[in-house]
């Protein structure tokens, strides 16, 4: 400092002085975007205490709203014929919403939410809307490009969160209705009686040909061809969406003996110009996964279950 004059001097503390003014700014605005930013209070009671755990979570979105619900056994959906969740999507989101920690405070205006994937979905919005049981906190989740935003319904500031939350718009990513997730027998199918509203009829396949159930002839090969579509699809198809049975009547009904002895039942119905599916299965398993239950299967399996070869009565 010797040879610094005053106006050196000066303008050193001027300089010195402005950089620790920064910093403390800095600080604060720092803590001003992580005060509270950890959302203790997203749910945690319900997330942490061993008396009342997380118990049901509603999901409302623009594309339609569902349930998730906890029960003895595990995770169901009540929408869908209370339908088992995958048990490790369930532990997901129950990890999610407890380490979620805001890293960055944005908008408070409410006109720019939607910009957040923030809108309520009650007002057309694109954001997903939580409500989480037991203490019914409410919080708003939306996705931007690779970003995953958050805001509690009764605070108007947004935040960027460090977590990335499950697709919430898509009701069925929570369930599996893959054919590892649906069991069929694995025998193949030797008797095969198909009840229509206007035929009943019987094939057998003893060995590698279909025969008739009257004449005991081989049927035409259309026929045959027919039938092994509808053997191949039932051991292999996945279900679209799952409901809890109406009680409608079958317009169409396949009863199935497996070589080991196992009966199946499929039963077909129609409803608001959708047909869902019904399965039964009698013999060795556990087959409660289709207790109950309608299945709504793709375009491209119906076709191959109901043929008509066999049967005229699709979309009625």
């Amino acid at each position: 400092m010797t040879g610094m004059n005053w106006s050196g001097r000066t303008g050193f503390f001027a300089a010195l002085s402005g950089a620790v003014v920064i910093s403390l700014v800095a600080v604060a605005l720092a803590g001003a975007n992580r005060s509270g930013s950890e959302f203790e209070g997203i749910a945690p009671d319900a997330l942490r205490s061993e008396t009342t755990p997380l118990s049901r979570v509603e999901v409302q979105t623009i594309d339609g709203d569902y349930v998730l619900e906890r029960n003895e056994t595990g995770w169901i959906m009540p929408e869908k014929g209370n339908y088992p969740v995958v048990p490790e999507k369930a532990e997901m989101l129950k990890r999610s919403l407890d380490q979620a920690i805001t890293i960055e405070a944005k908008t408070s205006l409410s006109e720019r939410y939607d910009a957040l994937g923030l809108g309520d979905p009650a007002e057309n919005g694109f954001g997903a809307k939580l409500t989480l049981y037991p203490d019914e906190t409410e919080i708003i989740f939306g996705v931007k490009g690779a970003r995953h935003y958050a805001r509690q319904e009764d605070d108007p500031r947004a935040y960027l969160i460090d977590q990335s939350m499950p697709p919430f718009h898509n009701a069925a990513w929570w369930i599996d209705l893959s054919q590892s997730g649906l069991p069929r027998p694995s025998f193949h199918i030797k008797q095969l009686d198909l009840h229509t509203s206007g035929q009943s009829r019987r094939f057998f396949k003893p060995d590698r040909v279909w025969l008739d159930g009257v004449s005991e002839a081989p049927v035409p090969p259309l026929t045959d061809s027919a039938l092994q579509f509808v053997a191949d699809a039932l051991s292999g198809f996945t279900a679209e969406d799952v409901r809890a049975a109406i009680g409608l009547a079958p317009s169409v009904q396949y009863r199935l003996t497996y070589a080991d002895g196992t009966i199946g039942i499929v039963e077909f119905v129609t409803d608001k110009g959708e047909i869902w599916t019904r399965f039964e299965f009698r013999g060795t398993g556990d087959w409660s996964v289709y207790d109950a239950r309608e299945f709504k299967l793709d375009a491209l399996t119906l076709s191959d279950l109901l043929p008509d070869e066999l049967t005229s009565t699709r979309g009625e």
